[in-house]
This record gives structure tokens, sequence and C-alpha cells, in this order.
């Protein structure tokens, strides 16, 4: 739970947790907003209690209160990418950002810690071979799995302690019976310490 008063803002827009590529650092961030103060936040949850808690105002929206005034909503595209609704006021119109890393790579995204990460799948369909990145953001037992859109289990990949930091993990699009799935959707999965991250892949034969 994460409460802040009424000297931040006065109506929380609630919004998603980061799923997207382009921005590494918000993965796994939970971002939301104050439709009044225009401030934009993020938080991490471990199941129990908040792990980090980060303001992005400054980045996202670095020319506060003239850009993003009134933030009323969020959205997230096919890729996980975030936007942020603007209502506007008074004469202005309401637009739609999209947050975009730093394009100059000069101010990063701040002080937000590494997290526990499942990276895109590539080739994404997959056809013979897949591999993704898995960060860590502390060492222990990673299990990995893939099941189908129904929840039946497929294959567990591996499941083994690793250290933290970037490790690279591969599936052969095949089952447990060591025979080729068919073409459709499934999900990867990867779990560490109680946390889980999934992932939709596409299979094409």
């Amino acid at each position: 739970m994460h409460e802040y008063d009424h000297g931040d803002g006065c109506s929380i827009t609630g919004g998603y947790v980061y799923r997207g590529a382009e921005i590494p650092e918000l993965y796994g961030h939970y971002l939301f907003a104050d439709y009044c103060s225009g401030r934009i936040w993020s938080l991490e949850h471990d199941g129990d209690t908040v792990t980090s808690f980060t303001e992005w105002t400054d980045q996202i929206n670095p020319s506060w209160p003239d850009t993003i005034g009134a933030p009323a909503s969020f959205g997230e595209d096919g890729f996980g990418e975030l936007y942020v609704v603007d209502r506007g006021g008074g004469t202005s119109g309401g637009e739609i950002w999209k947050i975009i890393a730093d394009p100059t790579g000069i101010s990063g995204t701040g002080t937000a810690r590494p997290s526990f990460r499942l990276g895109h799948v590539a080739p994404n369909p997959v056809t013979r071979h897949a591999r993704f990145e898995i960060t860590l953001d502390r060492p222990g037992i990673v299990s990995i799995s893939v099941f189908d859109v129904t929840g039946r289990l497929v294959r567990n990949i591996s499941s083994e302690s690793r250290g933290a930091g970037i490790h690279i993990a591969e599936w052969d699009g095949r089952d447990a019976s060591g025979a080729e799935v068919s073409s459709g959707a499934y999900f990867l999965r990867a779990e560490l310490d109680g946390r889980r991250l999934t992932r939709r892949i596409s299979v094409l034969r």
C-alpha cells in the first residue's frame, strides 16, 4: 500500500505496470500520476510491500507543469510501451504522450534500481528457436517454463540457481516430450523468490 497527502496532489490517475522493452530501467514498475499536480511516480511491489518508490516528473514531464498539465489516464500498446493522456484545459486541447527513453542518453531515467526483468523473445514469432534475457536483481533459483493459452504446462525449460545480473536463456520450440509445439500463442514464465514475470510469445510453423 502507498499513500500521499494533498501536498502532492488531489486525485490519483492510475496507470500500468511497465512491460515494454524501450526503457529497461522502468520494467516492472507501476506508473501513476496525479491529475491536479501533473506529477508522475512509479513503485515496485513484491507482493507484500512496496520495494521502491520513485518520482519521474522531471524525466517524463521535464516542462512540468506546462507540458502534461492534467494526466487523466494512461494507455498501453501491444508492445507494453506506455502513454500518458493529458486532458488539457482552458483553450488548450488534450494530447497523448508516449513515454520514451531519453534520446540524448544524458539524463537517463534517474534513480530506478535494477529489477527482476524478462526481456523480449527473439525472434517472435518463434519458428524453431528463441533466445531471451532474464535480469536478476539478486541471486536465487530461477524457474523458466512455457504454458499454452489454457494454462497447461508445456515445458519446464530450466530451474537452477543463478547470480544477480543478466542471463541468456533459450527455448527450442519443443514440449516436454521433445515434440515440436504447434503454431499458436504461448506464455513464457520466469519465477524468482515468489515473483513471477510472464511474456506472450507466438509460434509459427
